[in-house]
């Protein structure tokens, strides 16, 4: 179900790249399928453009703080 789960976003995020919320699911769905490099390329990829929105920058943070 995992491995659906992120084929499913990968297909999202190539379709809507710059999307921040699509990449940050994507991300997390890295985390869970032990696929931490491709977490933290995303989620550092994404912070910049996650400025803008606490709620969102919280997430990024999040992640990135559970990847140490």
């Amino acid at each position: 179900l995992l491995d659906r789960g992120v084929s499913l976003l990968e297909e999202a995020h190539r379709g809507i790249p710059e999307h921040p919320v699509v990449q940050l699911h994507l991300a997390l769905a890295y985390l869970e399928a032990s696929r931490r490099d491709d977490a933290r390329r995303l989620l550092v990829e994404l912070r910049p453009r996650a400025q803008a929105d606490a709620a969102l920058l919280g997430q990024v943070d999040d992640a990135l703080r559970s990847l140490e």
